[in-house]
């Protein structure tokens, strides 16, 4: 390379050394800045030697860019499009210094970094630039690479991950050679400085490439990918975008792992060991999922996996949510989109000894979701997917230190950060209730769960809780003394079964449901404790006026909601939706349930529930549809007798003899006169419960939180019949 200039280079050169004096570190840097050349149509540096802002970053300048690893293009080899000045007053850099645009001429200067590739395969491309509130927040980037071209931006205010200095923006393919490039560009970066310092090519050991894409669009789509071993081991891939993310999951409960990584709509790399491998990608409920079997050996391999939509529930005005998440904030626009679930709320707040406050004893406290500035706003991800962030969780597990266990209940939606304890309950429930808060029954089993419906004024009812995983139930055992006689749930030697579990639910929310109490049933995985992902139950609500997060919670509270594990449940009561209330009914009229399910799988049966008792079981025929899925129509008549409540449920046949399940929120009939009525059973078992509550919680609860117990017992009894 020419100089430009005897003096330029001369004036670079001491600065470059007087610069470098300030880092301690460097013993060898005067050398290497000796041996550089300033780009010879470079504008010389102003700035007097040694004049830095930021003292204390020159210890991260890279003075000799071969000590770098992989193969690494600096400015000066960089080809120069306009007018670009040399600058060593921001550090950190790479080599004598950095170069800007000067803030002119925007949109006419570019600089493109030109390296020579060994080999051709995979590189992770890193690009080194200084940062202040000077830089440009949009800065045009565009990579040439094996499989075309790629343009983005970045925000050159943001601080480098690597060393402060380099950022990755993403993998990609390249030949071996000159055909790859990186190019900065000026274009829309006004009033702000464009810096170019060097680019960082590293050598990816990835032997697996691959993409995710919809079948029939053929467009890439975010998605949970699986990877696993024949022998068994897991592996997990990396986006290879820039701006792209992946999100690894590693739950590995023996019986029921779930490991698998959430990626970005974007190609992914993996490093595997040589071996006989299944790679799966599945997206929610809605899709159906693709798996490969894939042989890796010397050579480098590629996959496309096509998955595929059975169904479109957002087209037919019915949007998913997750109620109970224990995933970070910072994660949770990956996973939305990955698992297509349309509304998320991730814990902001956690808390699990008694009157402890949910911000000052937050066990997310080191977690973004922790942040005091976390505005209780709905976000954004895309117009069908969004997050609302500002949710708690009170999960008490002790009182005053000591192992005394009440039990969990979940706020989603409020809007102020609750700086309350647990117990007493009312204030909480009074509090989230006035924000437009709602409660969710974390589970039913839990010691305070019964005592919580009347006192807290509970609104949702998890028929799908976070006990219900992809892989094998797991809990049999957990609260097993709580189980109900009269109920006689499936059990075996390890406790509860599936069935058992999921029949223990239902029981209980109609029991609650004949009390009075017109609970609305949800799903909340909890994914981030268990080995299930985000939404593998998840409720869906009819969205009639389009969908937005006030009419999504709206609507759950009205019960315009289904919930499930798999099929999709589209059913009325005489033309209405779920949740709806027949007022002035007449005694002994009909009522016509009639819709469709939609689902993955042929259905095994339907079930019609008519005040907690099992009325009608239909076994109709499922019909494939064009998109790979089944149809099963429904229409029957029930026939109450006086003031009821019906609901639908239905399971789908699994080849693994699974338990798949959706169930309707009910409708309610109101007949005058004829008001509905629990069952003894139901109550007598509710009512023992709470006695012998009380009698554990006497010398341990202080007298005004024991009376919301008292006061739940009270309303009980007076439910029992003669």
């Amino acid at each position: 390379m020419t100089f430009h200039q005897l003096t330029r280079r001369n004036s670079l050169v001491l600065l470059a050394a007087a610069t470098l004096a300030c880092a301690a570190h460097a013993d060898d840097g005067s050398a290497a800045r000796m041996r550089q050349k300033p780009h010879p149509l470079a504008v010389p540096n102003t700035h007097p030697p040694g004049e830095v802002d930021k003292p204390e970053l020159v210890p991260f300048v890279v003075a000799d860019p071969r000590s770098l690893d992989g193969i690494v293009v600096d400015e000066t080899a960089a080809t120069l499009v306009g007018t670009w000045q040399y600058s060593t007053h921001t550090p950190p850099y790479v080599g004598l210094g950095y170069l800007h645009d000067q803030k002119s001429d925007k949109g006419q200067k570019s600089v493109t970094f030109t390296p020579t590739l060994p080999a051709a395969g995979i590189y992770e491309v890193r690009l080194a630039h200084c940062y202040n509130i000077r830089r440009s927040i949009n800065t045009p980037i565009t990579i040439r690479h094996a499989d075309g071209e790629t343009t983005f931006r970045i925000n050159q205010q943001e601080v480098p991950e690597h060393a402060r200095l380099f950022r990755t923006l993403g993998q990609f393919r390249f030949d071996q050679g000159r055909a790859g490039w990186l190019r900065i560009s000026t274009e829309g970066t006004d009033g702000k400085y464009v810096i170019a310092d060097a680019v960082q090519f590293l050598p990816v050991a990835a032997n697996l490439r691959g993409q995710v894409v919809d079948a029939e669009s053929g467009q890439p789509v975010a998605a949970r990918v699986t990877i696993q071993h024949a022998d068994g081991r897991w592996f997990f891939p990396k986006s290879a975008a820039p701006g792209g993310t992946a999100v690894d999951y590693r739950k590995d409960r023996p019986g029921s792992p779930a490991m698998h990584t959430t990626l970005s709509a974007s190609p992914f790399v993996a490093e595997l060991p040589p071996g006989e491998y299944v790679v799966t990608a599945e997206r929610g409920k809605e899709y159906l999922p693709a798996r490969m079997q894939i042989t890796i050996d010397d050579h480098a391999q590629s996959v496309t996996l096509k998955i595929r939509r059975w169904i479109h529930m957002a087209r037919r005005g019915w949007f998913s949510g997750d109620t109970h998440s224990h995933r970070l904030l910072a994660e949770t626009p990956n996973l939305v989109l990955a698992e297509d679930l349309n509304l998320a709320f991730p814990l902001s707040h956690w808390v699990t000894g008694g009157r402890e406050s949910a911000v000052v004893a937050n066990r997310i406290q080191a977690a973004p979701n922790a942040s005091t500035s976390t505005s209780p706003q709905a976000i954004r991800v895309d117009d069908d997917h969004w997050i609302y962030p500002r949710n708690t969780e009170y999960e008490i597990f002790g009182i005053d230190g000591q192992r005394h266990e009440l039990g969990a209940v979940v706020i989603i939606g409020h809007k102020t950060l609750f700086d309350i304890g647990a117990p007493p309950t009312r204030p909480i429930a009074q509090r989230a209730h006035a924000e437009g808060a709602l409660l969710d029954l974390e589970k039913h089993s839990w010691a305070w769960s019964l005592m919580t419906v009347p006192v807290m004024e509970i609104d949702l009812f998890e028929l799908a809780n976070n006990h219900v995983w992809p892989g094998p139930f797991q809990l049999g055992r957990w609260t097993l003394q709580m189980k109900p006689p009269y109920m006689q749930v499936e059990t075996d030697t390890n406790g509860y079964t599936e069935w058992g579990w999921l029949d223990y639910g239902f029981q209980t929310y109609y029991a609650l449901l004949n009390c009075g109490f017109r609970l609305q049933p949800t799903a909340g995985t909890g994914s981030g404790v268990h080995p299930v992902p985000l939404g593998f139950g998840r409720v869906y609500v009819q969205q009639p006026g389009g969908f937005t997060y006030q009419n999504w919670m709206r609507e759950l509270k009205a019960g315009r909601s289904f919930v499930t594990t798999g099929p999709m449940l589209l059913v009325t009561v005489n033309g209405r939706p779920p949740g709806s209330i027949f007022s002035d009914a007449q005694a002994g009229a009909p009522y016509e349930v009639m819709g469709s399910i939609e689902s993955r799988r042929q259905v095994d049966r339907i079930e019609i529930i008519v005040n907690g008792q099992l009325q009608q079981t239909l076994r109709p025929q499922s019909e494939p549809t064009s998109a790979g899925g089944y149809t099963t129509p429904l229409r029957t008549t029930v026939t109450p007798t006086g003031s009821s409540w019906i609901a639908t449920r239905v399971f789908t046949k699994h080849p693994a003899g699974r338990v798949r399940f959706a169930h309707s929120s009910p409708v309610h009939i109101e007949v005058a006169g004829q008001p509905l009525r629990p069952r003894r059973d139901e109550v007598a078992y509710i009512v023992g419960h709470l006695e012998r509550e009380v009698d554990r919680h006497r010398d341990v609860l202080t007298e005004g939180e024991l009376a919301e117990f008292e006061s739940a017992l009270a309303t009980y009894r007076k439910l029992l019949p003669e």
